[in-house]
């Protein structure tokens, strides 16, 4: 049976710790990120969003940075 780890919010370190058991681990283990959001938001770059510039360059979807390999709640 697949250890199952659980990483509990996704800011730096969260994203981070994921990324890294994801690596050590591979498809031996079962990953999951709980956030209360589906998207990475790098608050130091939210002023480009009110300096009217995309906000993509702010906030980040979750999936897209664990590409499906780590479960998102």
């Amino acid at each position: 049976m697949k250890p199952k780890i659980l990483v509990i919010g996704a800011g730096f370190a969260g994203v981070f710790a994921a990324k890294k058991l994801y690596e050590l681990f591979m498809d031996d283990a079962d990953i999951t990120l709980v956030s209360p959001s589906p998207h990475f938001e790098f608050h130091a770059s939210l002023y480009r969003v009110v300096s009217d510039r995309s906000p993509l360059q702010a906030c980040f979807s979750l999936q897209q940075i664990f590409n499906k390999k780590v479960i998102v709640f």
